[in-house]
């Protein structure tokens, strides 16, 4: 089934200094959810939208704050997650054994499982042909429809939709397992790739020696080759004015139409579509070859990059001194500089609460419409469209400056598998005063509150009641697991207090 819609392809890739691991994608932002591998026990954490059950937790219900990601066979949860990579409706996740798990929509065989079903928990991708399981994978990434994987050895591997050619297997012809991407000219199999990054319905890739191939549509400038042309193999991308090829480059980044690539210099170099000002070269014009982006108010270039990021239809970068830097698309406040403008240069991004400027950022991973950031404590930073709660802040209000995804690595989100939604409700939620707890039919004799911490807040011993009522004014904000002890067995959910 061929989507209409546009949608966020980011990639995210660090070069080789400053943030050092070159495959690391340890957050991710899709369209509509947003998803983070936890550093402490490399689970994976999700929130947002989940009408394809992209969250992987077993169901459709939309979370406006982080729960784990389930396990194969809903069986405990994912771990072992070396990347993340997620889109508008399905996400991509690589194992510390190289292989790869999917979940969530399936229409186009985007979950590589040699099916079109939906599935609501981790499926493992499939092997070449149906046969057996993919293995050996360094990298991978994904576009609107469709993903890529980088094996050890070099080679590219792609499944899904293949509308405009962006497989590169020479043909047009979906594939709901792995095919393996043609070479140059259509010449045997691509090899000697060091980087992958899908944007909407196009591909990128890096080579050995600094030089970038592209495949896929090409309908504004997306493949950098001069031509308006899709290819359905791998060209290699223009330098420049059009003269001889891209060099020196050392990362890549693709959007929605559009792609990044930093170079060696830590200047940054952008083509493709470019009606927002995604390119950054202070102009809203296609460019079909690469072009330098522009310095902040348009004095000069963008220099000192360590680290970049493409969203649907703005860009992002890191520079060495750890602070972030947008450009283009604006109208969610999604560049995070405390307003809708949309800028045709790179500006900075605020502090939270407006208070100064945004530092300490090791990663960032741009959304359709939404941004979250890593700092170098751990902690996850958010800005943005949140109209499905993609922003992980407990709320579905827009952001224009960052605010703190709320504890998405707590080891206590373990218990939210035992969620009981037809037996347990929690209103208002979120709360700042007084919280009514609706246990239905099950008669509670002891409720028992604790915080993200696991430290217990709260405790009562009750008379067979079935509503409770607690007041948590005196709650801090954030995340809390309430369990109720009912005439039949233990109940958990969790609420939200929101100050």
């Amino acid at each position: 089934m061929k989507k209409t819609t546009f949608s966020i392809l980011s990639i995210c890739i660090a070069i080789t200094y400053g943030y050092t691991n070159a495959n690391a994608q340890t957050i991710s932002a899709g369209s509509f959810h947003t998803a983070v591998i936890c550093s402490n026990d490399s689970v994976v954490s999700a929130w947002g939208a989940n009408a394809n059950g992209q969250l992987g937790m077993n169901d459709t219900t939309q979370e406006l704050s982080p729960l784990r990601v389930h396990g194969p066979g809903n069986v405990g949860f994912l771990k072992n997650i070396k990347q993340i990579v997620i889109r508008e409706n399905f996400s991509i996740a690589l194992m510390y054994d190289s292989t790869v798990w999917a979940w969530g929509f399936n229409g186009d065989g985007e979950l590589g499982n040699n099916t079109t079903t939906d599935s609501w928990v981790p499926v493992q991708v499939h092997g070449p042909g149906n046969v057996g399981h993919l293995t050996g994978i360094t990298q991978i990434s994904a576009g609107y429809a469709h993903v890529l994987a980088l094996k050890f050895d070099g080679t590219v591997w792609s499944w899904g939709d293949n509308f405009n050619g962006e497989l590169g297997d020479s043909t047009t012809t979906n594939r709901n397992t792995p095919v393996q991407v043609h070479g140059v000219s259509n010449i045997l199999f691509l090899t000697g790739v060091t980087q992958i990054a899908a944007g909407q319905q196009f591909n990128v890739a890096l080579i050995a020696g600094g030089n970038v191939l592209a495949w896929g549509l090409d309908t504004n400038g997306e493949l950098g080759d001069n031509s308006l042309k899709d290819k359905y193999v791998p060209v290699q991308v223009h330098g420049a004015n059009n003269i001889g090829f891209i060099t020196g480059v050392t990362a890549l980044a693709a959007g929605g139409q559009h792609a990044l690539a930093l170079r060696t210099d830590s200047t940054v170099w952008s083509w493709g579509l470019n009606v927002n000002g995604e390119l950054g070269n202070n102009t809203v014009m296609i460019d079909s070859v690469p072009a330098e982006v522009h310095g902040p108010g348009n004095v000069g270039f963008l220099t000192g990059v360590t680290f970049i990021k493409a969203g649907d239809y703005f860009s992002g970068a890191i520079k060495g001194d750890s602070t972030v830097w947008t450009w283009g698309f604006n109208y969610y406040g999604q560049l995070g500089v405390n307003d809708t403008t949309e800028r045709n240069t790179p500006v900075q991004v605020h502090g939270a609460g407006n208070s100064g400027f945004l530092h300490g950022i090791v990663e960032i991973a741009l959304g359709d419409e939404h941004a979250i950031a890593k700092k170098s404590d751990g902690s996850f930073w958010s800005w943005g469209w949140n109209g499905n709660g993609q922003l992980g802040d407990g709320s579905s209000t827009d952001r224009w400056t960052p605010v703190s995804v709320i504890s998405p690595c707590s080891p206590t989100l373990g218990v939210q598998n035992l969620k009981n939604a037809t037996t347990v409700n929690v209103y208002p939620n979120p709360a700042s005063a007084i919280i009514t707890i609706d246990c239905g039919k099950n008669l509670v004799t002891e409720l028992r509150i604790y915080n993200t911490l696991g430290q217990q807040v709260y405790g009562s011993t009750l008379s067979h009641n079935s509503v409770q009522y607690v007041n948590v004014a005196s709650f801090q904000s954030g995340v809390y697991l309430a369990q109720l002890y009912t005439n039949n067995g233990l109940i958990q959910t969790k609420f939200i207090v929101q100050k």
